[in-house]
């Protein structure tokens, strides 16, 4: 896992988790709403991601989803039934962004975790910041937590299990 020092928790920049849906740039001024359009999880692109998911065409879903923000494709997965979800991820797994576990509803973390399994998912936190995994193995229930564990390799497994022991909003849960 990425371990946080404490300069870079220090100088975190929370903005950077917001939504495409954001309309300020960096300098201040406003996109084009045709600029925006092209971009993020709008309602066409929603759209062609169910037509596609009805229809079967993995290789579509895939070409639909990768220009969207982690966040965008979390909310994408909690609009859709767990039939379509398990559609939606199947046809992501081989590529899955680890960054979009952080935003995801529990609800949708129990099907991204049946239908990638506890291997493909521990792969998958590996590549995320150290409080993020805490936070994602704290929701998951007693069961799924053990088996994602076991999946951790052990250097890795150590660190995970000492950040659950610190208080959720401490120092320690934070690196």
């Amino acid at each position: 896992f990425k371990q946080k020092t404490a300069y870079e928790i220090y100088q975190c920049d929370w903005s950077s988790d917001v939504c495409s849906s954001d309309l300020s740039q960096a300098d201040g001024t406003r996109r084009r709403a045709s600029e925006v359009a092209l971009y993020g999880l709008t309602p066409p692109v929603e759209q062609a991601i169910l037509s596609a998911v009805d229809a079967g065409r993995p290789n579509q879903i895939r070409g639909l989803i990768r220009p969207l923000h982690p966040a965008d494709v979390a909310d994408l997965l909690s609009r859709l039934d767990t039939e379509q979800r398990r559609v939606v991820i199947e046809a992501i797994k081989a590529r899955f962004d680890p960054e979009i576990l952080p935003y995801l509803d529990e609800s949708v973390r129990e099907v991204v975790f049946d239908v990638m399994g506890s291997r493909d998912v521990a792969a998958a936190l590996a590549e995320l910041d150290s409080d993020d995994v805490v936070d994602f193995v704290t929701d998951l229930d007693e069961e799924e937590r053990k088996l994602l564990l076991e999946a951790v390799p052990p250097a890795e497994r150590v660190v995970l299990e000492q950040g659950l022991t610190y208080p959720d909003s401490s120092a320690g849960r934070l690196m």
